[in-house]
């Protein structure tokens, strides 16, 4: 992941989109993992 403490406030809208876009798949998978 890419920090964003020292970026624009619009640079960190779009990271945090591209960010949220890349760990959905994980978010759906969770559920199907075994709880540990």
């Amino acid at each position: 992941m890419t920090q964003t403490a020292h970026t624009t406030v619009n640079d960190s809208h779009v990271d945090s989109a591209a960010r949220g876009a890349s760990l959905r798949p994980y978010l759906v998978a969770a559920p199907a993992l075994p709880a540990r």
